[in-house]
């Protein structure tokens, strides 16, 4: 079998920066894009909206009526209201690793990244309070991305790829790794050769999920393993046939297994004895973001984002008239479920003389 997620499903980094130019020649004239973000802030019991603030990757600092996001390469924290606007820190390490490679603390203590001026990248652990920023793997010779907090938010789980002699080339280890916050107590939680490349999330105080896929010309598999966080030992492993995951997925406190295939269908599966169930059908976009009860879901279906009750059925759409150029990348709720922090992108092509 062929592995087909490799490193270069691991590179798409700076594809939703903040403001980016893609300059082509036309004649005298260059046709530029500009993507521009914005972050809004859904009030999920007035159904109110709003924009707060420019930027994007926004996260709820738990227990707190503030907000964390990006704009280029600063941190900024912010009020709900959009008001108190404070600069945190600068993102060392150049860019950061956009699509999959920034996470917050449980405990919104810190902030994980994964980042750097060029191939490979990095860890970095920023410090909320201080705005400290720390590179806690700085090693030249492998690729570390993906990464999550876990373990009562002591540890991280990562995607790594070593390679043996040139980045880019033949590699050694493509698994699942561990470390903690100092970036010492190095564990390997999956073999060398296992094909893991997305860690998926969680909200169960014992284990975590990751994802990985292989594929020849008549089928393909997609594994999903049940990670132990106690011991950092593999408990289990579900195999897949023939069906493509939008997101990686997600465990509750419960031990059921929430996951989104063939951009049509929610499924939830007790880890346990097996049994699934079919939470929803329809057009999905991309990813599903999940209440901290699992009794909501957010995902985006052609341009509308909507919120889908999993127990009623019952559906909010917000974002109804917004046009093709647009696009919403980055959707989460609350704690307590009664807001919805997301990131709106517009791109536009003009001609600069």
């Amino acid at each position: 079998m062929k592995l087909t997620k490799t490193i270069l499903s691991l590179a798409i980094f700076l594809s939703f920066t903040f403001f980016s130019c893609n300059i082509n020649d036309s004649n005298e004239r260059n046709l530029i894009t500009i993507n521009s973000a914005q972050i809004y802030l859904i009030n999920t019991v007035t159904d109110s909206l709003y924009q707060i603030a420019d930027g994007e990757q926004p996260f709820f600092i738990p227990n707190s009526d503030k907000i964390l996001y990006r704009s280029s390469d600063s941190l900024f924290i912010i009020n709900f209201d959009g008001t108190d606007k404070k600069f945190l820190t600068k993102a060392y390490g150049g860019s950061i690793f956009l699509n999959m490679g920034i996470t917050l603390s449980d405990n919104g203590h810190y902030l994980l990244y994964s980042g750097g001026q060029r191939a490979p990248y990095d860890l970095y652990l920023v410090t909320i309070n201080s705005g400290q920023i720390v590179n806690i793997t700085n090693s030249p010779d492998r690729w570390e991305g993906n990464p999550h907090f876990y373990n009562n938010s002591n540890r991280i789980i990562y995607s790594e790829i070593v390679f043996k002699d040139k980045i880019g080339g033949d590699y050694s280890r493509l698994g699942i790794s561990s470390i903690d916050l100092s970036g010492y107590s190095y564990e390997k939680i999956s073999p060398d050769s296992c094909g893991c490349i997305y860690v998926g999330s969680t909200m169960n105080d014992n284990y975590f999920v990751t994802e990985s896929g292989y594929a020849d010309k008549d089928s393909s598999i997609i594994i999903i393993t049940l990670i132990d966080e106690r011991d950092n030992s593999i408990k289990d492993t579900i195999n897949f046939i023939n069906q493509s995951f939008s997101s990686a997925p997600t465990v509750d406190n419960n031990g059921y297994l929430y996951y989104c295939v063939n951009n049509s269908n929610i499924y939830k599966m007790n880890l346990f004895t097996r049994e699934t169930t079919k939470l929803y059908t329809g057009l999905i976009n991309d990813h599903c973001s999940y209440s901290s009860d699992f009794k909501k879901t957010l995902f985006v279906s052609g341009t509308k984002l909507i919120m889908l009750d999993l127990q009623t059925g019952h559906m909010k759409t917000y974002f109804n008239n917004m046009g093709a150029d647009f696009g919403l990348w980055y959707f989460k709720f609350s704690e307590d479920g009664k807001y919805i922090v997301v990131e709106k992108t517009k791109s536009e092509q003009v001609y600069n003389y």
